[in-house]
């Protein structure tokens, strides 16, 4: 059934890629096109030039993340998932050469330091720190119909300590992040409807983020190799793609994951200013070849909803989100062994925004993430967030992140607060159980099969803020408390941590020009 499926959409997005191809050829015989998404962030927006002060935008829209060399302006994404635009800096490569508005060259540079005081993690002893830095390089053409990008990067951690945990995703010294071509049109086949295609390797954001993201915390972000398809704008817009993960070396050239294929279809829409809606359905079919020879070869049909109304002063707003799976996958890394899979997750928040100086945002959030009943039987249920991010939700990442989208039951509740229009920060509280007191503690390695630890996790309290300091400089810093529940302590597992609670603390700089 996977098969059937999988040959028919990639014939269905093969054939409309030709379609879109001859009217970009078509399009460029008449004397050229504009429009088409943000250089170096496949979007369903057709960027639209701006004048006045700066605009807020709402967080959770595929507005995404730096809006290169289109405009006047760029966009910073805060902590919370916000976006808050700028105009672009004076101090600026363009600006110094003076280039025209169809070249776009751009350096970025953070310096983050992160450090905990107690261990969470199975055979972990000790406190740990890591001094991750990571420098992108961006050059990028948009001459309509024509899009050209390329982002290197090279990204290193300093001060680990002895047996520190060190994230996928942390270092990879001088690479090509991104490099991709693509064609761009506002006028598909005489419809008025803009459309941009893109092939090669690129980040991607769609939705909330929650099954996929760039990763603007990680050292590294995520990309993949393939093709990209935008229709539409924001009103109303449809995304497909096939793409392979890339695999990401600490200290050679990334490669593709070949014979991993991820595919499929997202449709969004933004008419209804308090009903929008996000519609999307992701194939997975995952081997074991070289370099992913740690692959539970996993063969995921991954089907969601979303409908949200974003947040505004004086207004209350919403979110619900609900992910359903199913497929199959080894039981482990080389089984010939495979389990059935069936898993779930269903995300909801209600927030309301008071119009009284700093503006502060209340919401209380519920997320509940299957997790598997039974690890002696043939069936798995145990959520996969596939390549989606919790910085954002749930906690800081990098060498933190006690807690991910996996076998989790948790509420919360947190308030923004935005005393200026360039510093905002926010305090949050969640509480966290197994969904499924047999089943794993995702990120940490600690399992009772017994189920007799019980299902408490423990409560965490965080605490971010971030601010502008110029077009050029920001500054961001965090603190997290990890109070452990009773299932630390009676857990008999050997090798688990102490149940002392732990404190993570991280400050970071970002310089961009």
């Amino acid at each position: 059934m996977f098969e059937v499926v999988r040959k028919a959409g990639t014939t269905v997005l093969i054939g409309s890629t030709i379609t879109v191809l001859l009217s970009f050829i078509q399009g460029a015989a008449l004397g050229g096109t504009e429009g088409g998404p943000l250089i170096g962030v496949p979007s369903v927006t057709t960027p639209t030039k701006q004048s006045g002060p700066p605009v807020e935008k709402s967080p959770g829209l595929n507005r995404e993340i730096l809006e290169q060399g289109t405009t006047e302006q760029r966009a910073i994404m805060r902590p919370d998932g916000s976006i808050r635009v700028l105009r672009k800096s004076p101090f600026t490569i363009e600006n110094t050469i003076d280039g025209p508005r169809w070249l776009h060259l751009g350096v970025e540079h953070r310096t983050r330091y992160e450090t905990y005081n107690e261990p969470f993690r199975l055979n972990q002893v000790g406190s740990d720190q890591q001094l991750p830095l990571h420098t992108l390089v961006r050059l990028g053409i948009r001459y309509d119909p024509i899009r050209f990008f390329t982002e290197f990067i090279d990204a290193r951690a300093f001060l680990t300590d002895n047996g520190s945990t060190i994230p996928s995703g942390t270092e990879d010294q001088t690479d090509i992040l991104q490099l991709y071509g693509g064609l761009g049109s506002s006028n598909l086949l005489g419809l008025g409807v803009p459309a941009e295609l893109t092939v090669g390797r690129f980040t991607m954001d769609f939705g909330n983020r929650r099954l996929i993201r760039r990763g603007n915390f990680r050292n590294v972000p995520v990309s993949f190799t393939g093709l990209h398809l935008a229709l539409g704008e924001e009103e109303f817009h449809l995304r497909s793609f096939v793409v392979e993960p890339v695999f990401q070396y600490e200290n050679k050239g990334d490669t593709e994951e070949h014979g991993t294929m991820f595919w499929g279809f997202f449709l969004g829409q933004r008419q209804i200013s308090w009903l929008h809606s996000d519609l999307y359905v992701y194939f997975l079919n995952e081997t074991d070849r070289p370099p992913n020879t740690d692959s539970r070869r996993r063969h995921f049909q991954t089907p969601g909803l979303r409908i949200f109304k974003p947040n505004a002063v004086g207004q209350m707003d919403y979110e619900i989100e609900s992910i359903w799976q199913f497929g199959n996958l080894a039981e482990a890394p080389g089984s010939s062994q495979t389990l059935d899979h069936f898993a779930h997750f269903q995300h909801f928040e209600i927030g309301y925004t008071i119009d009284i100086p700093w503006t502060p945002r209340f919401l209380v959030q519920y997320d509940y993430a299957s997790g598997d009943r039974n690890p002696n039987d043939n069936k798995d249920e145990r959520f996969d967030t596939l390549f989606g991010g919790v910085n954002f939700e749930l906690n800081p990442a990098g060498i933190w992140g006690p807690f991910r989208r996996s076998n989790i039951n948790s509420p919360g509740y947190r308030l923004h607060l935005t005393p200026s229009k360039d510093f905002s920060f926010f305090v949050a509280h969640r509480i966290f159980w197994l969904a499924q007191a047999k089943d794993q503690w995702v990120g940490t390695g600690l399992q009772d099969r017994s189920g007799k630890a019980g299902k408490f996790l423990g409560q965490h309290f965080e605490t971010r803020a971030h601010w502008i300091a110029t077009e050029n400089v920001v500054f961001e810093t965090g603190l997290a408390y990890l109070l452990k529940g009773s299932f630390i302590e009676n857990l008999q597992q050997p090798g688990k941590p102490n149940n002392k609670n732990s404190t993570y603390f991280y400050v970071s700089t970002t310089l961009t020009f």
